[in-house]
């Protein structure tokens, strides 16, 4: 893919990674694709507290992806129509999964709430609803595990989880780590009421 950048406030170069980053991630994350695939303005913050509309210029029939910034660093990414992504890189059609949430649980602007599910990201308060114990107990296990630097399963759950924030309930966990970890620890751990063994 090609792309035009028009800077305004930002390094050309940065305004370009920054692009590449978020095509990439319109490529990758089916809830995304299909979002843009409506016809929306997608609004996301940057980094830098400014914020990127993403758009599809259904009418272009070329190829290049435009990234033009206004002078308040507020930008604008128009992507090429989606056939022109399957015949640069590979696409895959969305999970039969993905379509349905999309269809019942993404409202316009609400897509935000599904991506990272795609990913595998989610507070530890969900993990602790699906496990159906409290917070604060599933917090103590990932601190013990954190603890432990004996077992290479307690390590990898451990580190599956972001503790920066202030409360337990917000930790950002990666629910394929935590599983690999849970899974391959040395000490049973229980699981709606059962033993998960090593």
């Amino acid at each position: 893919m090609e792309y035009v950048v028009d800077a305004c406030v930002r390094e050309t170069e940065e305004l370009f990674e920054l692009a590449k980053s978020w095509f990439h991630q319109c490529r990758s994350n089916p809830f995304l694709a299909l979002e843009i695939q409506r016809g929306y303005y997608f609004e996301i913050g940057v980094f830098d507290g400014n914020v990127m509309n993403i758009a599809l210029d259904e009418n272009a029939e070329e190829t290049r992806i435009f990234v033009s910034e206004d002078n308040e660093g507020s930008v604008l990414l128009t992507l090429p129509q989606q056939h022109h992504w399957e015949s640069d890189i590979s696409v895959e059609k969305p999970p039969k999964w993905v379509r349905m949430a999309f269809n019942r649980f993404c409202g316009q602007g609400l897509v935000l709430h599904c991506l990272p599910y795609w990913d595998g990201k989610f507070s530890l308060s969900e993990v602790a609803a699906f496990l159906n114990r409290p917070v604060a107990e599933v917090a103590k296990d990932v601190l013990e595990a954190d603890a432990n630097r004996l077992d290479t399963g307690q390590q990898v759950l451990a580190l599956s989880v972001d503790m920066t924030a202030e409360n337990p309930a917000y930790w950002m966990v990666d629910i394929r780590g935590f599983l690999l970890g849970s899974l391959n620890t040395e000490y049973p751990r229980e699981i709606y009421g059962g033993m998960v063994r090593r």
